[in-house]
Order: structure tokens, then C-alpha cells, then sequence
């Protein structure tokens, strides 16, 4: 059983986007605060997908109270494909709190395929999992999983 939660409360319309996809995916959403995950009930019999948001040191804090809970745990960072290398790079270096993130390319129909193997390369050579990508013409938000 899929369950969206938005813990993404700083980038604008982000609970309408997930709205709208739960809405197409028929998945169940559920928007929280920040202040208020502590009481989330968790479902033994359900798959989370977490929404992240807002600056780096509360993703941190998200991240460590998800990491804490007595469930597997695996953290996804959704990148732009037309982004350079090298602030990729940067980018992922600051999350080096996540253990074992894997990546999801979007915006994919920007950029050549070939361009896309390279930073598949590039990232298993740092131990980063690409695991999707999606394209910005995609409506129904599906991801094509590697």
C-alpha cells in the first residue's frame, strides 16, 4: 500500500503537485508539518514515499527521524538531467548525510541518452544508484525505472 507524505512545506504549490499525483495514482496522501510527524501513525503493510523540502538542515532533521524508525529506509534525490556534473556533484555531496541515496533524473527529454549513461557511470563509480528517470512531458508523473 503506497503512502505520499509532503514534509515539503517551503517550496511553492508542492502540496498541489503531490496532491494532484496521489489524485492520478490513486495512492494516499497525506500533507504534515514538521511539527507533527512524531504522531503519525505508521501501517506495517504500507510503502511511504516521503517528500522532502526546505532547507538543508531540515532535511537533516527529517532524515534523521526517518532513519530512526524501526523500518527499511531508503533514501531517493530527484535531479534535473541537463544539470552540470561537477554541481551535481556539489549538490549530492551535501546531502552526505543520506546513506546509500539512489537518484531519479527528471527532465531526461532535455538531454541524450548518451549524456545520461555518462552520469550513470559517473555516479555508480561514487557508489549512487540512478534508479528512474522521468520526462517533463510525462503527465501522469510515471517514472521509468531502470
Amino acid at each position: 500500500k503506497p503512502i505520499l507524505i509532503s514534509a515539503n512545506n517551503s517550496t511553492l504549490g508542492q502540496k498541489e503537485i503531490c496532491e494532484e499525483f496521489c489524485s492520478i495514482t490513486n495512492i494516499t496522501f497525506i500533507p504534515k508539518t514538521n511539527e507533527n510527524f512524531s504522531s503519525l501513525p505508521l501501517e506495517d503493510d504500507a510503502t511511504y514515499f516521503i517528500d522532502f523540502g526546505g532547507s538543508l538542515e531540515e532535511q537533516k532533521e527529517l532524515y534523521s527521524f526517518f532513519a530512526g524508525l524501526d523500518c527499511k529506509f531508503i533514501p531517493i534525490v530527484a535531479v534535473s538531467a541537463y544539470i552540470d556534473f561537477s554541481i551535481l556533484k556539489k549538490l549530492l555531496s551535501s546531502y552526505s548525510f543520506l546513506k546509500f541515496p539512489k537518484v531519479i533524473f527528471t527532465f531526461c527529454d532535455y538531454v541524450p541518452n548518451e549524456r545520461i549513461e555518462e552520469f550513470k557511470t559517473k555516479l555508480n563509480n561514487q557508489n549512487i544508484k540512478v534508479i528512474g528517470c522521468n520526462s517533463s512531458f510525462n503527465l501522469s508523473m510515471e517514472i521509468k525505472f531502470l
